[in-house]
């Protein structure tokens, strides 16, 4: 599991499952003014651990790695930011994870939108845009 980074230039965090559920806890506990949860049309919170968790190296590289080109990825303003400072493969790797996960709603939940924020956005934005 890997929370998000404090700012640009930080490491992403490696979470502990359960340190994982209380962030997630913590999150829906503070945003019902922010996100509806109830009704038919509220939001899901899901945890990605739940689909992610299910596969090997090979199969993701085979099945999700094998759609993204390194200079794709290196392209994205989230990588170039972080490229002189050092980046682990971890947080390089994070923008497959976030296209797995997506592709994972779409297929699942008929999900067609995804909105996020700078490190996000280079997971779901088109390939020639930044």
């Amino acid at each position: 599991m890997i929370g998000d980074p404090s700012g640009r230039s930080a490491e992403r965090l490696l979470l502990s499952a359960r340190r994982s559920r209380r962030t997630s806890s913590a999150f829906r506990a503070n945003s019902p003014g922010f996100i509806d949860f109830d009704g038919p049309h509220g939001a899901e919170l899901v945890d990605n651990y739940e689909w992610l968790s299910s596969y090997s190296l090979l199969r993701f590289l085979r099945d999700i790695g094998k759609h993204l080109t390194v200079p794709y990825m290196l392209a994205k303003d989230s990588v170039q930011i972080r490229l002189d400072a050092g980046l682990s493969f971890t947080e390089f790797s994070y923008m497959i994870l976030q296209a797995a996960d997506f592709l994972h709603l779409y297929r699942s939940g008929g999900v067609e939108l995804a909105d996020g924020a700078a490190p996000t956005s280079g997971a779901i934005s088109r390939p020639g845009s930044n």
